[in-house]
Formats: structure tokens, C-alpha cells, sequence
């Protein structure tokens, strides 16, 4: 080290160890500056402040000028240096002190709406939300245990599909009538399938579940499904599982096996053969939506145009009103979507034939047809009797305009009332409808076998003695011949015309009625939870357990008011973490 470092590093040292001075106060120590809040908001507001009371010797010495230092503190001690004796106070300190008061107005104003509305303003943990809903699912399904044991018959309702996380979920739906005829709908579980979905798996997930509700065999009046294989088999399917299971403990019970409505009308579409026309349907759609150009630009057409209908969508098979809609709206559509295909040079030389466009026009008919019964056939609390009466209207409506398309009337047939086809093609339609006809009279032979005991309960009144059960014939004629009874099935519903009847005096037929009532019609309440599903345990929630998906989906559907009162008193707890 050379000398004149050695002489830099002593001064230094030197510097370090002088004693910092301090002003002096009377009595010795140290002067404290204290300023009120109106000083220091006068002081962030640049104005003066008096001097505090300093000894005689203490005078304000100006600052000593220096080279402004660069870097984060450089320009701090600046403003420091021009402010005199003025203490230094970091602008934090002083904007907290001006927003004072704007601060406790807003809490003021916090908790005058927390007290309003309480609920919305208490925050809840993932945690804490688990447990709710975890806590409500398991209320709904102690109250449904309560009202199992009150059912005099039950039906089920059953569907199997798959998750985002491909795993077999079964939903099974209990619908069960009460003495009174009280008729309760509610999801009896949710069974997760790992492995296989063979007749034997379902079969055991069945039983478990109906062994948790404390469901009796001897009660179970019928089963309805989607129809596939493992539910329907003859041999080792669920189906036959279940009838062994109920003749083994009453030899004389048989189930009745029902075929989902809705499922079989979507089915009866496949002997239309309107196959032709679909393809180009589709042809058209997806040449106007796979390409965001041609679809922003057929989007600006329907707006010069001023069009009823603003865009056109995708056909989706397994959508039960898709293909009708779709149908109409490019129907609807066809003079805009050859103008931009002529644009495009794309060229549809079905758009130009007079015989595809009259296929074209019978199909949008057939389909609006069948979309309309579809819409009636959904819906939650329907009975059998009701849906099997809407599929014999439709039947009849189909025989009566075969007949009307053979001598050239159109008159129910408004699309194809506008393309006037010949006399061989209203041939070839009649004969279409006609087999429309015979697939649904095909497909809904299970209905058939009940027919006859569906429409002694639905009218009692005017059913023939003779065709119903020999149990029922002699207390059919007692009913009927009561003119009070007659004027009491008029003017209430269904179910208090049956709760009005004594069990002393009909009780086959109040038996009868039950097992009816309490029948499936359709598996649409399923379906109808597999959509809740899906939007549910999606791809951005897949991690979702099999239990709470469970208790979601049994929250959503249930009909039953949770105990609040009992489920609060329960969370009644000092010590209780999260």
C-alpha cells in the first residue's frame, strides 16, 4: 500500500470516529420536534411552519452546495437539504395522515354493507365451501331415506356414460309414490365405475345403492334405459339380473321393462332415408363455417340482406333437435347461401335440381314434426300414460298425411307446399311416412304391453271391464257406476283422484294406479344430470373427486329443501379450524 492510501484510509477512519452533534435543549437533552396533523397537512401542502422555540445559539445555516448525487437517494437528500431545520418526514407518513379520514369512511361505509347484507359479504374458503356442500348432499340424502321408507312402490330410472376423465358414471334415479299418492323424483346415486361396465358390475352397483336408500325388491315396480347391450341383455344383462332377483323373493312379480321414449323417437329418424340431403347440408355448413373468412363474410351478407336469421350452425348428431333446426335455418337461408357460393365459386348443383329440392323441402317438414314431439316428450315428472299418448297422436298424424300426400294434398305440408313436386315424388313421400309409421309401431312394442292397464288408469270412466285385470274388473264397476267419483275425476288432477279413493273400497285398483304413476316414461332426467356432468367435472375442473361430483349433481337435481335450520346448528362449534 503506498503512502498516500495509507493517508486517505487514517482520514477516514478519522471521519468515522467523530462524534455526531446533536442540539441542545433546555434541561440538557436532545430537542424534540413535534408538529400537530394540521401542521404536517400543511406541510405536505408546501406551506410554512413556525419554528419550534431553538436555543439563542442555534441559528438556520443554509445548506452547503453539492454535486446532486445519481442514484435512488440522490434526489431524497436534495429536497432534505432545501428544507432547512424543517424535520425530515417521508411522504408516506404524510399521505397516510391526509387519507385518514377518506379511510375510515370507506371502512364506515364496509361495514354498513356488511350489516345489510351479510351473507354476500362473508368470504369462505375452498375449504369451507367443500364442507357445505359436502354438509347439504348428505342432509338431501338422509331426507331421502326418511322418505324411502314410506313408498309403497319405486321405479328406476338408469344411464351409464363417461366423464372428461373417461370413467364410467352411473346415474340411478328412484321415482317412489306414497299411500297418499305423494309422488317423489330424486337422484338415488352416483356410482363411479373404474373398471368394466358388464351386466354383473351394474347389477352390484345397483343393489349397494339401493341397499344405502333402504330400498325393498318387493316394491320395485319397473326399470327404464337408454337400451344398450349390458343393460338389456337377455342372458347376463342388468335387466335379467334384476327380474331373478325379484322372483326369488316373489315368484309372481314381474317387472316392467321400458325402452326410453325419447331414445326410440330419435331412433325412428333412420327409415327416412333423407341421407342425400343431409350430406349436403352439411356440405354447405362446414364450407361456410371451417373457414373464418367465408363465415365473417356470410355474417356481412345476412346483414345487408337484413335476414331473419343471423348466422348458421353446425349439425351435431347427437343432439336430438339439431338436425331439424338445422334443416329449417338453411332452408330458410338457401337464396343468401347460393348468392355466396356464386361469389366463391363453389359450386352446389343440388341447389339447382327441382327433385333434391323437393327432398330437401320433405325433410324440413318430417324433421319440424319430429322436433315437436321431442320438445313434448322432455320434461321432468311426466307419466307414461301421457308420453304414450303423444307417440299415438304422432302415429295418427303420420297415417293421415301419407293418405294426404297419395291425392296430392299439401296442406299441412308448408315447406313442401312452396317447390309444388310431382305426382311420383308426393308417391315416394307417402310411402316414407308409411314406414315411419311401421318403425314406431315396431319400436315401442313394450309400451303395447301395458297399453290396456295405462288406459284404466288414465280413464277409468270410459275403459271396457272387460279388457282390464280380473283383480280390478268388479271395483271398475263400482267406480264407474259412482256419478260423485265421475264428477271428482274432472275437475281435480290424477294423483287426488286416486288419494280420494278409500282402501276399503278399491284397493287393487288404488294398487294399480300406483304401479303406473310411478313408471319412468323416458331416461331424459338422466341425460339431463350427464349435461349437468359435463359442465361440471369439465377439462378445467377434471381433478374433481367422484364423491363431491356426486354431491354437486345431487344438489342440483333434488327437489327437497335442505334443512338450513338443523345443517347451522350443527357448525355451532367454538373451537372448530378450517
Amino acid at each position: 500500500m503506498t503512502t498516500l492510501a495509507k493517508l486517505l484510509l487514517a482520514l477516514f477512519i478519522l471521519e468515522l470516529l467523530r462524534p455526531c452533534q446533536t442540539l441542545p435543549a433546555r434541561g440538557g437533552n436532545n430537542l424534540a420536534l413535534s408538529y400537530t396533523r394540521d401542521a404536517l397537512l400543511a406541510l405536505h401542502a408546501g406551506g410554512a411552519l413556525p419554528l419550534p422555540d431553538l436555543p439563542e445559539d442555534i441559528r438556520p445555516t443554509a445548506p452547503r452546495r453539492r454535486l446532486r448525487r445519481r442514484g435512488r437517494r440522490g434526489g431524497v437528500q436534495q429536497r432534505l437539504r432545501r428544507r432547512g431545520n424543517r424535520p425530515p418526514l417521508p411522504s408516506m407518513i404524510l399521505s397516510n395522515v391526509r387519507s385518514l379520514k377518506k379511510k375510515m369512511d370507506e371502512l364506515r361505509i364496509n361495514a354498513t354493507a356488511c350489516y345489510e347484507y351479510p351473507f354476500e359479504q362473508v368470504p369462505l374458503s375452498r375449504r369451507t365451501v367443500t364442507r357445505r356442500i359436502e354438509d347439504i348432499a348428505h342432509n338431501l340424502e338422509l331426507q331421502l331415506q326418511r322418505d324411502v321408507a314410506s313408498f309403497d312402490f319405486f321405479s328406476l330410472a338408469l344411464d351409464e356414460s363417461c366423464d372428461v376423465r373417461d370413467t364410467a358414471q352411473l346415474l340411478v334415479f328412484v321415482r317412489g309414490i306414497t299411500p297418499d299418492f305423494k309422488i317423489t323424483e330424486e337422484l338415488a346415486a352416483m356410482r363411479s365405475m373404474k373398471g368394466t361396465t358388464t351386466g354383473s358390475d351394474l347389477f352390484t352397483e345397483v343393489n349397494a345403492c339401493m341397499d344405502t336408500l333402504g330400498l325393498k325388491w318387493d316394491r320395485l315396480a319397473g326399470v327404464t334405459t337408454d337400451g344398450c347391450p349390458n343393460l338389456t341383455g337377455k342372458n347376463v344383462g342388468l335387466l335379467k339380473r334384476m327380474q331373478d332377483k325379484v322372483t326369488e323373493i316373489d315368484a309372481d312379480q314381474k317387472l316392467v321393462f321400458l325402452h326410453c321414449i325419447i331414445h326410440q323417437h330419435v331412433l325412428c329418424k333412420s327409415v327416412l332415408k333423407i341421407n342425400h340431403v343431409i350430406d349436403v347440408v352439411t356440405k354447405i355448413v362446414n364450407f361456410i363455417r371451417s373457414r373464418a373468412l367465408n363465415h365473417r363474410q356470410f355474417v356481412a351478407l345476412l346483414e345487408e340482406h337484413e335476414t331473419e336469421h343471423s348466422d348458421i350452425g353446425y349439425h351435431t348428431a347427437v343432439r336430438w333437435l339439431s338436425l331439424g333446426k338445422v334443416l329449417k335455418r338453411v332452408w330458410d337461408l338457401k337464396a343468401e347461401i347460393r348468392e355466396f357460393c356464386e361469389k366463391k365459386g363453389k359450386d352446389i348443383p343440388e341447389l339447382s335440381d327441382e327433385d333434391w329440392v323437393a327432398d330437401f323441402a320433405f325433410a324440413v317438414d318430417v324433421t319440424a314434426l319430429m322436433n315437436e314431439l321431442n320438445t313434448k316428450l322432455q320434461g321432468k315428472g311426466l307419466f307414461v300414460h301421457e308420453m304414450h299418448s303423444l307417440v299415438k297422436a304422432f302415429m295418427r298424424k303420420m297415417q293421415f298425411l301419407s293418405s294426404q300426400l297419395e291425392s296430392n294434398t299439401l296442406t299441412h305440408m308448408q315447406t313442401l307446399k312452396e317447390v309444388t313436386p310431382s305426382a311420383d315424388r308426393l308417391r315416394r313421400y307417402s310411402s316414407m311416412l308409411g314406414a315411419l309409421h311401421g318403425e314406431f309401431s315396431r319400436r315401442f312394442e313394450d309400451l303395447r304391453t301395458i297399453e290396456d292397464e295405462m288406459h284404466m288408469i288414465s280413464s277409468p270412466f270410459t275403459c271396457s271391464v272387460d279388457n282390464a285385470a280380473s283383480d280390478v274388473q268388479l271395483e271398475l264397476i263400482d267406480l264407474q257406476s259412482d256419478a260423485v267419483l265421475a264428477e271428482h275425476f274432472k275437475s281435480g288432477s290424477l294423483l287426488d283422484f286416486y288419494s280420494s279413493l278409500k282402501e276399503e273400497n278399491f284397493p287393487n285398483m288404488r294398487r294399480h294406479a300406483q304401479k303406473m304413476l310411478v313408471l319412468f316414461g323416458s331416461t331424459y332426467i338422466c341425460e339431463q344430470t350427464f349435461s349437468m356432468m359435463k359442465f361440471t367435472k369439465s377439462r378445467y375442473r377434471s381433478s374433481l373427486t367422484d364423491d363431491h361430483l356426486s354431491a354437486v349433481l345431487r344438489i342440483s337435481t333434488s327437489d327437497i329443501q335442505p334443512d338450513f335450520d338443523a345443517l347451522v346448528k350443527a357448525q355451532q362449534r367454538l373451537d372448530f379450524s378450517h
